[in-house]
């Protein structure tokens, strides 16, 4: 769980937890009427680093909840689960200042799945191509993006990063739909390839066509790219194109090995511009190029 996630919980209602006053048995014995809803609470609250000890003995007696949702406890538990309650509510709101103090704008973010990694050379790699992929055009761009990683994932690494505005975040889509289109164009050529290899074409013939293909590549990069510095950068600055396309190939080849660049929450007025720019499929072979109308969404 990160600090995204604290805030997410926070802004649920969920806290603070309130325990309602207990009813007597005949015999005086405290129970609550209800108690699914403290099963509900817990289950958010295990997941809350650093409640480890009150997560343990709230355990012990919630589980004591019969079938008709009541908990009958004894006087002095009763008094315990006041206590862990209390507990509970102070730790998560210091734990829930922290977060907002942290994070003061929770919006213009995008989520970033590493490709796989064995070692720290693989990792630092992986973290250069990103930077070269995703900041430099950004800090390069008219948007006045800036790129902070706010969190990390556990297990398959997940990276939230904040670029500060929407447009950075629009950016950021073009460059993957951009890149997207790279390997949809890729792909087309290499099965044509497949395809000549299978008629038993000449070797000349397939290097002519081969040899056509990287050309053509290299023109739909350019293309690319040129369509998102015309709104971004300087639309004559050559060393702007190179780098663009140097992102879009370097998004290419991650993709290739299990990157994965999603939108994350976005300011109001970047909604429908985000949801352009970023494809609506993960799948190269249903998205269009950057240079049509992309007003008209994904077919």
């Amino acid at each position: 769980m990160n600090l995204s996630d604290i805030i997410k919980i926070g802004n649920s209602g969920t806290f603070p937890i309130k325990l309602t006053d207990g009813y007597r048995t005949p015999d005086g014995l405290p129970f609550i009427r209800g108690a699914e809803k403290l099963l509900l609470d817990f289950g958010t609250i295990s997941r809350i680093p650093g409640l480890g000890s009150e997560v343990e003995a709230m355990s012990s007696i919630l589980n004591k909840i019969d079938l008709n949702g009541t908990l009958l406890i004894e006087e002095n538990e009763w008094k315990v689960l006041k206590s862990i309650i209390e507990s509970i509510n102070g730790k998560f709101l210091s734990l829930l200042t922290f977060a907002r103090q942290a994070i003061p704008d929770d919006e213009n973010v995008i989520h970033v799945r590493l490709p796989s990694v064995l070692n720290f050379e693989d990792l630092a790699k992986v973290s250069n191509d990103l930077k070269h992929a995703l900041q430099t055009p950004i800090l390069a761009s008219n948007t006045g993006g800036k790129v902070e990683i706010l969190s990390v994932e556990k297990g398959s690494i997940w990276l939230t990063i904040s670029l500060y505005t929407a447009s950075a975040v629009t950016l950021v889509g073009l460059l993957v739909r951009g890149a997207f289109v790279v390997v949809k164009h890729y792909v087309e050529m290499q099965a044509m390839l497949e395809g000549m290899k299978r008629l038993k074409i000449g070797t000349e013939v397939l290097q002519t066509v081969a040899d056509a293909h990287k050309v053509a590549i290299n023109n739909i990069l350019e293309a690319e790219a040129k369509a998102i510095q015309n709104d971004y950068f300087d639309p004559n600055d050559p060393e702007i194109t190179e780098r663009l396309k140097l992102s879009l190939e370097t998004i290419q080849k991650m993709s290739s090995e299990g990157l994965q660049i999603k939108a994350g929450k976005v300011s109001e007025d970047g909604k429908e511009a985000v949801k352009l720019a970023f494809p609506a499929s993960t799948d190269p072979m249903l998205i269009e190029s950057i240079t049509k109308q992309i007003t008209q969404g994904d077919k």
